[in-house]
């Protein structure tokens, strides 16, 4: 019990200022480490799930393209970037806070760029998921079978629908069911128009029927929601920009202010109000881009 009333006696002495005031500088700066250290703990094992399958996820990427980069060095590059983004933070501010989340950050941008990429990926694979169409419809008219119109895609279509149909085929040859590898195509693409093409062969298959006009009625209803969501995005192009922009403002302002007057940008990193205030303008900032995404999210 005395070594806890010292160690208490310590602690309030340290809290406690010169003038019998407390020490509000050295009391925000622990509710500050106390409030990171509770979301790192909540935070760090979704940011090492991530990370985990961001490495699968290029490991499967590699393996398409036929490199042979293995789990180990995908996660040894990840905590590269992670370790020179810490750097050039920590080098530009000064505090091991920010480096800190520098650190996280690196940790992160490799998924989000990789996200980026897939998204990109699979954007241009919707939009030539129309043409394939046709082309499907074509070739059943031709007297092939579904199966050979996917060898033909596979062949003739550009990037990236010619190698997703590629890989189709190759798993058909394999083994699987053309009905499991169209699901393994959707499950990797993603799209409704995917989705229901995949059902529609499926129930055109066992119940049979003309494919082709099948096909021919879900090119029409394909064009017509790219019309209906080429004019949403019209639409919303401006909120969306505004959006992006006013997020982006504060950060390329603050980076700027680093280049030009790096002494004076980093009293706002080296003190305790300063870092409350990068906190929450941070937050409200992240906040007000979330509602502003959502506001502009319209599904067709």
């Amino acid at each position: 019990m005395g070594s806890v009333r010292v160690a208490g006696s310590i602690s309030l002495a340290i809290l406690v200022g010169e003038g019998g005031g407390f020490n509000m500088d050295l009391i925000l700066d622990v509710g500050i480490w106390v409030v990171l250290f509770g979301a790192a703990a909540v935070l760090l094992p979704p940011l090492w799930e991530r990370v985990n399958r961001t490495a699968d996820q290029a490991v499967e990427g590699f393996d398409r393209e036929r490199l042979a980069i293995g789990r180990v060095r995908v996660l040894a590059l990840i905590g590269s970037v992670s370790v020179v983004v810490g750097w050039v933070v920590w080098s530009a501010t000064g505090s091991l806070l920010m480096a800190g989340l520098g650190l996280a950050m690196g940790l992160a941008a490799p998924g989000w760029v990789l996200g980026v990429y897939q998204n990109w990926r699979r954007r241009r694979f919707q939009v030539q998921f129309r043409d394939a169409l046709i082309m499907v419809s074509n070739a059943l008219r031709a007297g092939f079978t579904l199966s050979q119109a996917v060898d033909i895609l596979g062949r003739e279509m550009p990037w990236p629908s010619r190698e997703e149909f590629a890989r189709t085929a190759r798993d058909r040859d394999l083994g699987l069911s053309l009905d499991e590898a169209l699901e393994r195509l959707a499950d990797r693409m993603g799209g409704e128009s995917l989705r229901i093409f995949v059902t529609a062969v499926e129930v055109g298959r066992q119940t049979g029927g003309d494919m082709a006009q099948l096909i021919d009625g879900m090119v029409k209803v394909i064009r017509e929601r790219e019309r209906v969501r080429e004019r949403i995005d019209t639409l919303t192009a401006e909120t969306r920009f505004q959006g992006y922009t006013l997020a982006a403002l504060p950060y390329l302002l603050l980076a700027l202010w680093v280049f030009v007057d790096g002494a004076g940008a980093r009293e706002i990193f080296s003190t305790v109000w300063g870092r409350c205030l990068l906190a929450c303008g941070t937050f409200f900032n992240v906040l007000a881009l979330a509602v502003i995404r959502r506001m502009a999210a319209v599904r067709v």
